[in-house]
């Protein structure tokens, strides 16, 4: 997994494994905690996105969130 941004509270990771590239997962506090250190941290990941390009698809621009006001 690779971060593709960091905070203090979750950070989105793009998926380098062969079977699932490009996917885009989401993790709620991986600032604090190492992934990997325990055989269950899959229930700490959640998907977003096949890939990026797709999840930047997903996002709204400034004029749809200001029209839904």
């Amino acid at each position: 997994m690779l971060p593709l941004t960091g905070g203090q509270e979750a950070s989105l990771l793009i998926d380098l494994r062969p079977a699932s590239f490009g996917n885009i997962l989401y993790h709620s506090d991986l600032t604090y905690y190492t992934f990997g250190t325990d055989l269950n941290d899959w229930w700490r990941i959640g998907y977003v996105a096949p890939n990026f390009t797709d999840m930047l698809k997903e996002l709204n621009t400034e004029e749809v969130i200001l029209s839904a006001l």
